[in-house]
C-alpha cells in the first residue's frame, strides 16, 4: 500500500496494523484515501475477533485501546504531549465506562502502567490477522450482498404501492358501483354443485397459505416442474425468485406465456417486461380501454395442461413475506381443462 510501512497483502494483526500505522499516521491522515483503507482494515479485523461474553469481551476492548494509546505514545516525540494522551486515555476509559455501562473501562484509581510487551507478543500467535487484499475482497462481497439487499427493498416497495393503486382504485369503484347493489341473495336461488367423476388414486389438492416459506417452495417447485407449457395469468408480478423461475423454463424449451394487469405491467418493480425484452417471454394484457376501470385480477397458472396454481397470491414480495394469501395447487382434470380453456379464452381476447 502506497505510503504504508506494509504491503497489501501483508497479514497483519490488530496490534501489528495499529504500531505501523501510527508510525506513519502524518501520511494516513493527509490521504483520505489510505485512511479509509486503515480504518476499514481496523473496523474489519475488530469484527473477525471472537467473542466471549459480556464482560470478557469489554476487559479485550480495554486491553485494545490501552494498546492503542500506547502505541500513539511511541510515536510520540515529545514527553508533554504523551502526558496529555494518557490524560486522554484516562478521559475516554471513564466515557465509555459511565456513558455505555461499560465497567471494566471504570478505572478504580489512576496509575501508570508500564507496557506488557512480551504477554502482548504470546497472545499474538492467537490473535486473527488480515491484509488489506483480505479487507478488499471481503468488502466487494459485502458490496454485492448489499446490492442484492437494496434490490430486494426496491422490489417490496414496489409491490406495496402496486397493491396501494389497486385498492385505491376498488374504492373508486365502489363508489360508482355503489347503486347497482340493489339485489338480494334470494333472488339468485340455491347452490347446484356438479359433481366430479371417478377420482383416480393419483389425483392431488393442495391447499397452502402466506406468508410461508414452507408454501412458497411447494408453489415455486410447481412451477419448475413444467416441461412443455406454463401459461401464467397473474395481475402483479414483482418477485424476482418467482419471475428467475420462468426465465429458467423458457430457456429449457418450455412455451411460457403472460397474461397480465395492463397497469401492473408498467408499474415499478414489475417483472413482465423485464422477461420479455430479456427472455422473449410472451404476454398480453387487458385493455381498460373496452371496459373502464377494469383489472384483469386473475392469480392462476396452467402447468403441461397437468396441473393449476391458483387463490389470492400475487407473484410480489409482499403477497410472499407480508399479506394473508392462498394457494391451492391440484391436477384434478376438470378443474385444469377450466384455466386451461379460460387462459386460452384471455389470450385470444387480449
Amino acid at each position: 500500500m502506497t505510503g504504508l510501512p506494509y504491503e497489501e497483502d501483508s497479514q497483519l494483526s490488530l496490534r501489528q496494523l495499529v504500531t505501523k500505522s501510527m508510525a506513519s499516521a502524518d501520511v494516513v491522515v493527509s490521504d483520505s484515501e489510505l485512511r479509509e483503507k486503515a480504518t476499514s482494515h481496523f473496523n474489519m479485523l475488530l469484527e473477525q475477533r471472537q467473542r466471549k461474553g459480556n464482560e470478557e469481551d469489554e476487559k479485550d476492548a480495554m486491553k485494545l485501546m490501552k494498546q492503542l494509546f500506547g502505541a500513539t505514545a511511541r510515536a510520540m516525540e515529545s514527553d508533554e504531549d504523551k502526558n496529555r494522551l494518557w490524560l486522554l486515555r484516562d478521559y475516554m476509559s471513564c466515557l465509555i465506562g459511565t456513558s455505555l455501562g461499560a465497567e471494566s473501562f471504570l478505572p478504580e484509581h489512576i496509575v501508570e502502567e508500564k507496557e506488557e510487551e512480551e504477554e502482548e507478543e504470546e497472545e499474538e500467535e492467537n490473535t486473527p490477522c488480515m491484509s488489506w487484499a483480505d479487507v478488499a475482497s471481503k468488502k466487494s462481497e459485502e458490496a454485492e450482498t448489499a446490492g442484492q439487499r437494496d434490490a430486494w427493498r426496491r422490489s417490496y416497495a414496489a409491490s406495496l404501492a402496486a397493491e396501494r393503486r389497486e385498492h385505491a382504485q376498488v374504492r373508486q369503484m365502489s363508489k360508482i358501483y355503489y347503486h347497482q347493489q340493489e339485489e338480494e341473495p334470494e333472488d339468485w336461488g340455491c347452490f347446484e354443485p356438479e359433481f366430479l367423476p371417478e377420482i383416480p388414486s393419483d389425483t392431488f389438492c393442495m391447499p397452502m397459505f402466506f406468508p410461508s416459506e414452507d408454501s412458497y417452495h411447494k408453489f415455486i417447485t410447481a412451477l419448475k416442474s413444467a416441461e412443455e407449457t406454463l401459461y401464467v395469468c397473474i395481475f402483479s408480478m414483482t418477485d424476482n425468485t418467482t419471475a428467475k423461475a420462468l426465465a429458467q423454463a423458457k430457456r429449457r424449451g418450455v412455451d411460457v406465456r403472460i397474461i397480465t394487469d395492463n397497469e401492473q405491467r408498467d408499474a415499478k418493480g414489475s417483472d413482465v417486461i423485464r422477461l420479455n425484452e430479456e427472455e422473449g417471454i410472451p404476454f398480453k394484457m387487458d385493455n381498460a380501454t373496452l371496459v373502464k376501470d377494469q383489472f384483469m385480477h386473475n392469480k392462476f397458472a396452467v402447468i403441461d395442461r397437468r396441473m393449476v396454481l391458483t387463490g389470492s397470491f400475487n407473484w410480489s414480495i409482499s403477497a410472499r413475506y407480508r399479506n394473508h394469501e392462498n394457494v391451492i395447487i391440484t391436477n384434478v382434470e376438470p378443474v385444469v381443462e377450466a384455466y386451461h380453456q379460460e387462459f386460452e379464452r384471455l389470450w385470444d381476447l387480449f
